[in-house]
């Protein structure tokens, strides 16, 4: 730890001032990955200011959501390399979800001693995200082009939302003037279980003011950026059905119209 600062502490050039200019951020940590140095760039990409994170370990500030590599292995190419590249996961100070292009590299004194790490992170969730859309509309387009059993098709579709746009989908149809539940997936199989159990007992109907019977009047699509107490008791027929829903955690929901030449036929 002591060998790291001295070294940071050594250099006449500024170090400090220069790296607060780069746009990636760029941390610097013993071999303990205790936090040494800290630019302006991961203040902003971390939601951590410089005097909050200095002498505290990068386990605690920068908690992984999902990396190709776990800090063993990650250990283990930086002994031998020297060097690690590639992509992470990680957590912001609010609990938000980012991904990371990262190379870490080793730090070494004059006398080629090991005395820590320099990390330099890019933030590359918008490139994902974009990535991410062009790869799901391509699988959509290809099952969509898969089948003529629109069923069977929709099935399908519903396994690629859930969990990668969504955390649950459900598809309806009309069928005898009254809307059949098609498909429904939750990531939580339990869950799926148990909203199919809601289903049964309390089936969707096509007339109310709001959710699906709005958008099979309209067709068009609706968004409820979040599910409110009053959105509960429109879309609901009693306490217990409130409850029951409340169980399955919805916090937003997004209802869009099926059709078939221009024939509304579910959502």
């Amino acid at each position: 730890m002591k060998k790291l600062a001295s070294l940071l502490h050594s250099s006449s050039l500024n170090i400090s001032g220069i790296l607060d200019q780069v746009s990636d951020a760029i941390i610097f940590t013993d071999t303990h990955s205790v936090i040494h140095g800290w630019n302006k760039t991961a203040e902003k990409m971390y939601q951590w200011k410089k005097n909050e994170v200095i002498g505290k370990s990068t386990h605690e500030i920068l908690p992984l959501a999902k990396t190709s590599k776990d800090h063993i292995q990650l250990l283990s190419i930086l002994g031998k390399k020297g060097v690690w590249q590639g992509e992470a996961e990680q957590l912001r100070r609010d609990g938000s979800q980012i991904t990371i292009l990262s190379s870490i590299s080793v730090v070494k004194n004059e006398k080629r001693e090991k005395v820590g790490y320099i990390v330099i992170n890019k933030d590359i969730s918008d490139r994902k995200r974009t990535e991410n859309v062009s790869q799901f509309k391509a699988e959509i387009s290809r099952i969509l082009a898969s089948s003529l059993d629109y069923k069977k098709t929709l099935k399908n579709v519903v396994k690629i939302v859930v969990p990668e746009i969504a955390d649950w989908c459900t598809v309806d149809i009309i069928a005898d003037n009254k809307l059949e539940s098609l498909a429904f997936l939750h990531k939580n199989k339990r869950k799926t279980a148990k909203a199919a159990q809601i289903r049964r007992k309390y089936p969707t109907p096509l007339a109310g003011s709001e959710g699906i019977a709005r958008v099979m009047k309209t067709g068009k699509p609706v968004f409820y950026p979040k599910i409110t107490d009053q959105l509960f008791q429109v879309l609901t027929v009693n306490s217990e059905h409130r409850d029951l829903l409340s169980e399955l955690g919805f916090a937003s929901l997004i209802i869009v119209p099926i059709t078939i030449r221009r024939t509304i036929i579910g959502g």
